[in-house]
């Protein structure tokens, strides 16, 4: 084969739509903001559930005020729940509504501590919970939280 410019541009073409090809198939798809906030919820069920008390307050913003009092409350708070043992959390239900740029979750969760140990014991519970969110740089954080009686 002789390599001439006709070639090098065959091939320079052949490499493009073959990274172009790899980008496709491999880029992230654009979440909607419904869907940012059910992972952010995903998330924090996650980190619940691994005792990471720093990766559920990375998920709470600055300025949150609510269950629990401030954010620093919060943080004496989720210690406290989380360090005794681990912690089991099914969200049942959720309801999201985004009016950008913040947000409103409706939770239906159960909460178990000790697996199927902590239910025969009682230390299980459900709890209707409010989760009041803003868009803090492109991310969705918790600004507040009630419980629902």
């Amino acid at each position: 084969m002789v390599i001439n410019t006709r070639n090098l541009l065959i091939a320079a073409a052949v490499v493009a739509v073959a990274a172009g090809t790899w980008w496709w198939r491999t880029r992230s798809p654009t979440l909607t903001p419904e869907q940012q906030v059910a992972a952010l919820i995903a998330g924090a069920v996650e980190d619940a559930e691994d005792g990471d008390v720093g990766g559920l307050l990375d998920r709470v913003s600055e300025s949150y005020e609510g269950e629990g009092g401030n954010r620093k409350a919060l943080r004496g708070y989720l210690m406290g729940l989380l360090l005794r043992g681990g912690i089991t959390v099914k969200v049942l239900a959720q309801a999201i509504e985004v009016t950008e740029p913040t947000a409103t979750a409706e939770l239906e969760v159960v909460l178990v501590r000790g697996g199927i140990v902590g239910v025969a014991q009682g230390d299980a519970g459900m709890r209707g919970l409010q989760l009041d969110l803003v868009r803090e740089d492109g991310a969705w954080k918790v600004r507040g939280a009630a419980l629902l009686r």
